[in-house]
């Protein structure tokens, strides 16, 4: 279930439109904001109620002093729910808040049987703590699929990446300058054949990126294309060193040319 803080029928943030498409079709998207209403920043806070509300618990993973997360955990005490955190470093401001609500009582956690084995007593036929040798398989699994892509993208960015840094594809347009053609130890490659090995969307997404620091909202009015397709090959693009990821959802292209 998502509880919104904006209209039933708004997505907020816009690159969220997957998100809401699979809780919509799997579970449930609740609003207390009629079609069409105006986002505004008490919405959210106000949004929290409902979702300690609805919860039997609320966990608290990391949130400074000041924080929704907060005012989450306090709505669910006024509420009657159970409070957990999961402990921070001390000296981190991103865990002071969720580190203080342990020191006035709140259960600490450090795995997800913590949690629910409050519940075991209202739900005995549902809850009950797994063996562990039972889910060794299923982790060496996973851990197999992470190194494998790990692997991958290493050797995609490997490819690429040259004297700048891991990563950073640093390109130049070709010019009529001559030059002895030695493949094995040439400085730069060719702009356009770097760019030859990217799709049409690719091509699309690298073209409007003429700044740096581009926020995903403009790199999909600009290209066209929708938000997952852009989330696609942003990500795409990230593992093959052609763009890197900062904060916000802002995405700065690795090219220079010359």
């Amino acid at each position: 279930m998502g509880v919104l803080g904006c209209a039933i029928d708004d997505i907020f943030p816009k690159w969220n439109d997957v998100l809401y498409g699979d809780v919509s079709l799997a579970g449930a998207l609740v609003s207390e904001y009629p079609p069409g209403d105006t986002i505004n920043k008490k919405n959210f806070p106000e949004r929290n109620r409902i979702i300690s509300g609805l919860s039997l618990g609320v966990t608290v993973i990391e949130a400074p002093f000041r924080s929704g997360a907060l005012i989450t955990a306090s709505l669910a005490l006024e509420q009657g729910r159970e409070v957990f955190a999961i402990p921070g470093n001390a000296d981190a401001p991103n865990c002071f808040g969720s580190n203080e609500l342990i020191r006035d009582g709140a259960q600490l956690v450090t795995s997800g049987w913590d949690v629910l084995a409050d519940f075991v007593q209202q739900f005995p036929d549902k809850l009950a703590k797994l063996d562990p040798q039972k889910t060794v398989g299923f982790y060496q699994e996973e851990q197999e699929k992470v190194s494998v892509y790990e692997a991958h993208r290493k050797e995609e960015t490997r490819t690429i990446a040259t004297e700048t840094g891991k990563g950073f594809a640093k390109l130049r347009v070709k010019t009529d300058r001559k030059r002895i053609d030695n493949h094995k130890k040439r400085e730069y490659i060719d702009l356009q054949e770097q760019l030859s090995g990217l799709s049409e969307r690719q091509l699309k997404i690298v073209s409007v990126m003429d700044e740096k620091s581009k926020h995903i909202d403009d790199i999909i009015g600009l290209t066209g294309l929708s938000a997952p397709e852009v989330l696609s090959e942003l990500t795409i693009l990230q593992i093959k060193g052609f763009v890197s990821q900062e904060n916000g959802k802002r995405f700065t292209l690795n090219i220079a040319k010359r």
